[in-house]
């Protein structure tokens, strides 16, 4: 799955049946491309990729320095879940970044 803002050009009403506060989620159309397939990266980061290239994504949301390299290598431009926060900061969604940090770093990766 993947995250598609609202505002995205092009996009049907029929594609925003699953959608909460102004984002939806996307299934890839496509199955996953095999030539993004990298064996250090997982599943969700190869989906992710994967529909960027499929959507002509501006920006994805990558944390992992594996996936990063690659949607790189792709010219592919990402966000890490640290630049998101400041940016949600910066336009007013967030009045403090370390309690979102803090309860991040609380909970066990997935």
């Amino acid at each position: 799955m993947f995250l598609s803002h609202l505002r995205s050009p092009g996009r049907s009403r029929q594609q925003y049946r699953s959608c909460r506060a102004g984002f939806c989620l996307r299934p890839l159309a496509h199955s996953r491309q095999p030539h993004t397939v990298s064996g250090s990266i997982g599943p969700g980061e190869h989906e992710v990729i994967s529909l960027g290239l499929e959507l002509g994504a501006e920006q994805l949301i990558l944390d992992e320095q594996p996936a990063r390299r690659l949607a790189t290598s792709l010219g592919l431009r990402m966000i890490g879940t640290v630049g998101l926060l400041l940016a949600a900061k910066d336009r007013g969604f967030l009045a403090k970044i370390k309690p979102e940090l803090d309860r991040l770093l609380a909970e066990p990766p997935r």
